[in-house]
């Protein structure tokens, strides 16, 4: 018997006050640093159940955030129920959401208005869960801590400014000069000080990390889950989405409708707006300095269905039709607007990059 099996029974035999069998049915990660197994159950109130174990050195703190983060999700209906599990031996079971349909299966689809629905659902979602979550640092760190991750103090922990301090580099490298650091220094301090904003996000809301469930959507994949600035997850509206294979451009004013429905449960304050420049023009730099898909100062890459040139366009492009962007951060704006124009005229036969496919044969 599979050892993940017997830790399984053993578990969900002591939930359920029951001797419960299981049996794996479905092998989803086998190798790697996670095992992740749908296991057939017997005598128990669910009919199956899904296993995530994490292993190896530097999983700890990724195992305590996929298991409270199903414990924050599960009961807003927003991610899969946590049963039980062990933090000593990094595994925990959870409820099976079965062969969902994803948010990345209806924009690559080719139906419209069934993708329109899904980012609604997406967006609602999103305000919902932001709505439900905000100021609840406390709640999360015992969360994480009863499921083995370290305290808030000793959990390593990276500066925004170091991940955003190298744009001033790469603007010098394509003769963009501009004195950038006080705008770096303010979008860092939006981010890393968020007050009102401060909420749970599972931080990769990539459009197949989730399913669609009626008219919201069950979120997943929680590994890198925290509490942050809620407009982080909001400046993927019109990034748009830069940690996905299926990066593609939304219809003209879709981003602004998805504003509109997640604001309809999580309004923010009266600096709404210019928070939302601050936190989207981060990403844009931030996305920029990435390096793990290729060097795209050198040659393009495709990743997925468009290449990473297209990608950087398109985000300089949303960045500076910002509203405000001008007035809050000039030197940036400058900066942007220089970066784009070199690039532009560098990457002539470039294509721009195209609609996602659900929406490609609207007039």
């Amino acid at each position: 018997m599979n050892e993940w099996q017997e830790r399984a029974e053993k578990a969900l035999s002591e939930l359920w006050r029951a001797p419960i069998s299981c049996e794996i049915t479905e092998t989803f990660r086998g190798e790697g640093r996670n095992r992740v197994y749908r296991l057939a159950v017997t005598n128990g109130p669910v009919a199956s159940v899904i296993l995530k174990a994490s292993l190896g050195e530097r999983q700890e703190e990724r195992f305590a955030n996929e298991w409270a983060g199903c414990a924050v999700l599960g009961p807003l209906g927003l991610g899969p129920v946590a049963y039980t599990g062990d933090p000593d031996q990094r595994f925990y079971l959870m409820e099976d959401l079965g062969a969902g349909v994803s948010l990345a299966d209806k924009l690559t689809g080719t139906d419209p208005e069934a993708a329109t629905a899904a980012l609604l659902a997406y967006a609602h979602s999103l305000g919902e869960l932001h709505a439900a979550t905000q100021g609840q640092q406390a709640h999360w760190d015992t969360l994480r801590e009863a499921r083995g991750g370290s305290r808030p103090e000793a959990a390593e922990t990276g500066s925004f400014y170091d991940e955003l301090a190298p744009f001033i580099a790469l603007c010098e490298e394509f003769g963009v000069p501009a004195s950038l650091e006080p705008e770096l220094r303010q979008i860092v301090a939006a981010a890393e000080n968020p007050g009102d904003y401060l909420v749970f996000s599972p931080t990769d809301c990539c459009p197949d990390n989730h399913y669609l469930r009626g008219d919201r959507v069950v979120f997943f994949d929680c590994e890198g889950a925290r509490m942050r600035h809620a407009l982080h997850d909001v400046a993927y509206f019109f990034a748009p989405f830069p940690t996905c294979w299926c990066l593609s451009r939304l219809p003209e004013g879709m981003p602004e409708r998805l504003l509109a429905a997640y604001r309809a449960h999580f309004p923010g304050g009266p600096d709404f707006d210019e928070q939302l420049t601050l936190i989207r023009a981060g990403w844009t730099l931030m996305t920029l300095l990435w390096d793990w898909a290729g060097d795209w100062k050198k040659e393009d890459h495709t990743w997925g269905l468009a290449t990473l040139r297209q990608r950087h366009l398109h985000r300089l492009e949303n960045l500076l039709a910002r509203p405000g962007l001008t007035a809050l951060l000039p030197e940036l704006a400058g900066a942007a607007e220089g970066l784009y124009g070199i690039l532009k005229a560098r990457w002539t036969e470039l294509e721009p990059l195209p609609l996602y496919p659900a929406f490609r044969k609207l007039p």
